[in-house]
């Protein structure tokens, strides 16, 4: 119901297949509910930057701001998150076209989660998720490069991707 919602919402247009099989293997992975929701966050955040080349706020932002109250106590993981933003800040303002400010937000979240997965150390977990994402993007802006001749592609679905497999590998 909820991806119905946001589909209507977006006007994306994820067939009920890709639905179906996309919620069977992330409740193959594991049943946590948060998983669960954060992997329906994660293909929405992935087809939105997929069509539009931007990660919207409403999703980042509400997330960002929950996990930074629930983690509170948590000093050394909010210490990272904030040092994540502020050094990414600086690049994507000095260089705008090297990185999406939306995939900063969507970083620095899906950073945050490690509090609650307690998947790796925080500072192991982020580079171990931009590697991995960097991985997964590398045959897209190949292809992109080739085919478009633009440096521009969506680089939240691998973002995305690489965060359930970090995860989904680590709670299952």
């Amino acid at each position: 119901m909820f991806l119905y919602f946001v589909q209507s919402q977006w006007k994306l247009e994820i067939s009920r297949v890709v639905l179906v099989a996309y919620g069977l293997l992330m409740v193959l992975v594991s049943q946590d509910p948060i998983f669960l929701l954060a992997g329906a966050l994660l293909l929405v955040v992935a087809e939105i930057d997929r069509r539009e080349f931007r990660i919207p706020d409403v999703i980042t932002k509400p997330g960002i701001f929950v996990l930074v109250i629930w983690l509170h106590k948590n000093i050394s993981l909010l210490f990272l998150v904030g040092l994540w933003f502020a050094l990414m800040y600086l690049l994507t303002a000095a260089l705008p076209k090297i990185l999406g400010r939306g995939d900063v937000k969507l970083v620095g979240f899906l950073l945050l989660s490690n509090g609650y997965f307690h998947v790796a150390p925080d500072l192991r977990f982020l580079f171990s998720l931009i590697f991995l994402a960097s991985l997964f993007a590398l045959p897209e802006a190949l292809f992109t490069k080739v085919r478009a001749r633009t440096a521009h592609f969506p680089f939240g679905p691998s973002i995305g991707a690489a965060w359930i497999v970090l995860v989904g590998a680590a709670i299952s």
